[in-house]
């Protein structure tokens, strides 16, 4: 409890919440979020009632400890450790406590579930602040694309993100490139403004981010056979737009759950083979993306066959191993037939 109090106090250091104390939450919390406090007589507090932080503050004004004591019949020697507490609340935010419905992650986490599955509730809690709205963010994408997203598409998006693969890195370039957190020559400019703004491929001026994944013309026919391939070998119509490729946005085009996730697997690595090649003169080559997601999507089918064993399901993974197959074939046609890689067993 003390680590999950510990990694919450940090994550609130560095989001813009302005406290990570809510009114509900309990007031031994401070015993893990402090522990060199004075808290040893928080537990009689307990029993005289006062046990919410809420209730050292009122309309949002911290209460003297005389006014306390009057209330609850506080021992007049604990004056101490209310000033302890009141330092501690102050040290993230001078004001005092807002309103139950400010930040209430942590008060979830141990007022509903102990001890118990504690750790899946923090990292629960602290995806739920990270799929904000992301207002600003949206407002880019759709400057960008020329096009409004509705919120629930917009959702399916970002909660998209975190399930890409298996592979820590690819969720890692999926979350960078929905931030749009690389750096283009374009922004790099705007930080000192000596850098060469002009993209290193077709030496186009001002090359920001969506030119450098995008526009680029060394992009566009990669990007153009990236989705042919794809439509081939799923037997689906892929778009080749900026919101299907780059966002993962292909919810009307996928048959099915393996289909999906193929897709996302595919395309991220197709992400990846820009990245590798974001200051190169060549650009990104599609015949070392197929290598990449014969490569990849090897490894995440022996994953869900064995998924599939230890749940006593099928081990057959609903057409992943045929669309394996069907890429190895593309990226070898001048193999005989008789000589073509066969499917995984």
């Amino acid at each position: 409890m003390q680590v999950m109090a510990q990694c919450w106090k940090r994550w609130i250091g560095r989001s813009s919440t302005k406290t990570p104390y809510s009114p509900e939450l309990p007031l031994w919390v401070m015993t893990y979020v402090n522990p060199g406090g004075p808290w040893r007589n928080l537990q009689s507090w307990k029993e005289l009632g006062l046990e919410k932080i809420g209730q050292l503050f009122r309309n949002q004004e911290p209460l003297q400890y005389s006014t306390l004591r009057d209330e609850y019949d506080l021992p007049q020697g604990d004056f101490l450790m209310h000033g302890a507490l009141m330092a501690t609340i102050r040290s993230h935010w001078n004001k005092g406590v807002r309103e139950p419905h400010t930040h209430s992650g942590l008060t979830y986490i141990i007022t509903s579930t102990g001890k118990f599955k504690a750790i899946t509730c923090l990292y629960k809690a602290l995806q739920s602040d990270v799929l904000q709205p992301l207002d600003r963010l949206r407002e880019q994408w759709e400057t960008d694309l020329g096009d409004p997203i509705d919120q629930k598409r917009w959702d399916d998006v970002v909660k998209r993100t975190y399930k890409v693969s298996r592979n820590a890195r690819f969720k890692l370039i999926s979350f960078y490139t929905l931030h749009r957190a690389y750096l283009s020559p374009d922004k790099i400019n705007k930080y000192f403004h000596r850098s060469d703004a002009r993209c290193p491929r077709c030496s186009v001026e001002n090359a920001n981010f969506l030119h450098m994944i995008w526009n680029c013309p060394h992009n566009t026919d990669y990007w153009q056979e990236v989705s042919d391939t794809l439509a081939r070998i799923t037997e689906r119509a892929i778009p080749c737009t900026p919101l299907s490729c780059l966002l993962h946005d292909f919810s009307h085009t996928a048959k099915n759950k393996t289909t999906s996730k193929f897709l996302d697997l595919a395309l991220v690595l197709a992400l990846r083979e820009i990245t590798r090649n974001w200051k190169s003169k060549r650009g990104p080559q599609c015949n070392k993306w197929r290598d990449e997601v014969i490569k990849w999507a090897t490894c995440e089918g022996k994953v869900i066959r064995r998924e599939r064993r230890q749940k006593g399901k099928p081990v057959a993974a609903d057409g992943w191993d045929t669309m394996v197959t069907e890429l190895q074939d593309l990226n070898n046609p001048e193999k005989e037939e008789g000589d073509l890689p066969g499917m995984m067993t």
